[in-house]
């Protein structure tokens, strides 16, 4: 299977995996079981849910983990997450990416010596902060040194 068709298979996992959880919170905003989402009666798909965020872990200075063929992970991260974003838009929702290219979230106008990647997690939380009941996903990929582990993780 070529690399492509891997971003494009876990895109769409994750895109099943985000308008499930959209569907359980809008029936459980329909039975009252979770009254603090704020669901509009009516409307299009992306006025009835959420936003969703898509966050593309790492990027720019910071690599993430780095797979066997010496692919950076922040690149695999941005691929599924353009990807994922395309299929939600698709879709009718709302989806924010919080990057669509290969940086970190910093202020290069400020004295971020040392402390780039705190701005840059200050700038993804900022974004989630903008959206009210915002649904945020973050995607990474990471290594294990041991060959016994491998497979999805979920957090």
């Amino acid at each position: 299977m070529s690399f492509k068709m891997v971003i494009k298979a876990v895109a769409l996992i994750c895109c099943v995996s985000v308008i499930t959880a959209l569907a359980l919170l809008y029936t459980a905003r329909l039975t009252n079981v979770y009254s603090r989402i704020s669901l509009y009666e009516g409307g299009t798909v992306s006025e009835k849910y959420p936003t969703v965020i898509i966050d593309a872990g790492h990027g720019g200075e910071d690599g993430g983990a780095v797979g066997a063929s010496g692919i950076y992970e922040k690149e695999i991260n941005l691929n599924i997450s353009m990807s994922l974003y395309k299929l939600l838009s698709a879709a009718g929702i709302n989806a924010v990416l919080t990057r669509d290219k290969d940086i970190l979230l910093y202020d290069p106008t400020t004295d971020y010596y040392g402390k780039k990647k705190v701005q840059d997690l200050a700038r993804r939380l900022e974004m989630v902060r903008e959206h009210e009941n915002a649904i945020f996903v973050s995607i990474h990929q990471n290594a294990f040194s041991d060959p016994r582990y491998s497979g999805l993780q979920v957090y």
